[in-house]
């Protein structure tokens, strides 16, 4: 905001939100010199001559430009509420936009506009939501990062600032202000655009950069990652402790690598570190998928399916894991495990494991099974050295034409109680054998 005398500061920010060409003000043409106590200088005023006139000196300064109109003024909204000026709008003449910074003002960005074009349309693809509570805003800033893989602890590359999120504010809590001026505790929800930086990246970690400069402790009371892509909105919260303070800086990650779901996957490929799978990912055209040694698989009402001819290849301690919704592992292809494979629900989530009767599957040794449940078509399945815990709910099935071996196992109940979960299918018509 200017001010026709320069020896006023000056230096608060408005809102344009509207424009009116016919307005007119008789601010200048006469003038006189005015001392100005805090610049300790003296100024021009501009006072009225009684015409009206966009192409007189106005402001005696040799030229006649824009700074010398006395027709037309932008509407703009202070931010003090209603109860300020006109329900919280007044005029500004178009002639105050264009003044420069006066001498000594170095603060003062005397003739900035910064301007936010609407988009037509807005599509959020990936958003960090946020839940920030502090007493000294202008001391935080908020950015983000990435990192191809999952298993990095820190982001690479350079990072990425939020405007308005980047020491901004002044030194108030985070919600600021009342109109009446009082402080505003608590913590304010914000929605950061992820995507806008890092738009069709290929990520497996996205990281929020969190900076507090001062003295004040400042915490982050939730952290969720919200992928709204593919019609759904889908929230992956902070699988860390929160809420967690400040730091200078921290950077909070959370593991996304997808797994590609929208087309088959036709080629080798390779998982190097933790994967998210959502919908239903398949392996076809029988290419290879790979599951290095430790990687772990966090499913959301997900159905993963190896098709027949394509293989899976995990390696040792490799888990698939069930964090929400109902999921399946589906093989109806070939597939060999290492020792430890563990195939687990959590509380909330259910996981199917079905292998087909067109699989071929190699011994499963040392694997556990928690809060599962098996369906196994295939005639030929051996499991060996594994643990199966169970609620009552869990079944372990073996289709009519499904072969298990199953040697030096041990089955348990979740919650002590007596599992009824082993389902047998044959031919009611024909000799069973114990």
């Amino acid at each position: 905001m200017t001010n026709l005398n320069y020896c006023h500061p000056g230096g608060h920010a408005l809102t344009i939100v509207g424009y009116n060409d016919s307005i007119m003000y008789d601010w200048g043409g006469n003038y006189h010199l005015e001392w100005c106590e805090k610049w300790q200088k003296y100024d021009t005023i501009p006072d009225p001559d009684g015409i009206i006139c966009n192409t007189c000196d106005n402001n005696h300064d040799g030229i006649i430009d824009m700074q010398d109109w006395e027709t037309g003024a932008v509407k703009v909204y202070n931010s003090y509420g209603t109860g300020h000026d006109y329900n919280g709008y007044k005029w500004m003449m178009y002639s105050t936009l264009p003044f420069r910074r006066p001498a000594g003002l170095q603060w003062w960005g005397g003739h900035e506009l910064y301007t936010l074009t609407p988009k037509a349309s807005f599509n959020p693809a990936i958003l960090l939501k946020v839940k920030i509570e502090a007493n000294k805003r202008d001391d935080l800033r908020f950015g983000c990062g990435s990192t191809p893989l999952a298993n990095y602890t820190a982001p690479v590359g350079s990072l990425n600032y939020y405007t308005g999120y980047s020491f901004d504010g002044g030194p108030f809590p985070i919600q600021g202000k009342d109109k009446n001026g009082n402080y505003l505790n608590g913590p304010i929800e914000v929605m950061f655009d992820y995507s806008y930086f890092y738009w069709n990246t290929d990520v497996g970690k996205v990281f929020f950069i969190n900076e507090n400069t001062g003295t004040e402790v400042g915490q982050i009371k939730y952290l969720a990652l919200v992928d709204y892509r593919w019609n759904e909105v889908f929230e992956l919260p902070y699988d860390q402790s929160m809420p967690f303070n400040i730091g200078n800086p921290t950077a909070a990650g959370i593991e996304y690598d997808l797994i590609p779901h929208e087309t088959p996957i036709v080629d080798n490929l390779t998982f190097e570190a933790n994967m998210v799978s959502r919908f239903s990912p398949k392996v076809d055209n029988s290419s290879t998928l790979t599951i290095n040694n430790g990687v772990r698989i966090d499913m959301y009402n997900s159905e993963v399916t190896i098709e027949n001819g394509s293989t899976l290849l995990a390696g040792n301690n490799v888990t698939f894991l069930a964090k929400r919704g109902n999921n399946k592992l589906i093989l109806k292809g070939n597939a060999t495990f290492g020792n430890n494979l563990l195939i687990k629900a959590e509380d909330g989530a259910t996981i199917e494991f079905i292998i087909e009767s067109t699989a071929i599957v190699t011994a499963i040794e040392n694997a556990f099974f928690e809060n599962a449940n098996i369906n196994i078509a295939c005639p030929n399945v051996s499991i060996e050295g594994s643990t199966f815990s169970a609620k009552p709910e869990n079944k372990l099935i073996i289709e009519r034409g499904g072969k298990l071996t199953s040697n030096n196992n041990l089955f348990k109940s979740i919650d002590n109680t007596l599992w009824r979960g082993i389902e047998v299918r044959g031919n009611s018509n024909a000799a069973q054998i114990p």
